[in-house]
């Protein structure tokens, strides 16, 4: 978790408007802790991992102009 925290704040000192990844829809421990890094769930991509045909959930941390100052309310 620290590691993606320091990235996010090297993506906010560069400009980024949101950061995006994806994770295993079975995988509810990192969901949780991408929840509580800001992220929110965006979208599913049916069958996303070729070795079980797992879907992934598409999260999103959106920043309103690259100061850190998250978009979306309540998080």
């Amino acid at each position: 978790y620290s590691g993606k925290s320091r990235r996010s704040r090297t993506y906010r000192r560069r400009g980024a408007a949101r950061i995006m990844l994806e994770v295993r829809r079975s995988n509810e421990a990192a969901q949780a802790l991408y929840r509580q890094a800001g992220f929110a769930e965006f979208d599913v991509r049916p069958r996303y991992y070729s070795d079980n045909g797992e879907d992934a959930i598409v999260m999103v941390r959106t920043f309103s102009d690259g100061t850190g100052e998250s978009l979306r309310s309540g998080v």
